[in-house]
């Protein structure tokens, strides 16, 4: 999914988290520990919680 194409949600290996493509700290995601997900459903479904700062 290319950057800034504001659909789908990115989420972080390490803390089990996911953000909104525009999130700052889905940025700071190292890119081995980065996963993109195309829905919110499929993120929750997979482990993750959401970012409290970027609320998706």
């Amino acid at each position: 999914m290319p950057t800034g194409s504001g659909g789908g949600y990115i989420g972080n290996k390490n803390s089990k988290k996911f953000h909104r493509p525009d999130c700052r700290w889905a940025a700071e995601i190292a890119p081995h520990n980065r996963v993109e997900f195309r829905s919110r459903e499929e993120a929750v479904k997979a482990g993750y919680v959401p970012c409290k700062v970027c609320r998706p």
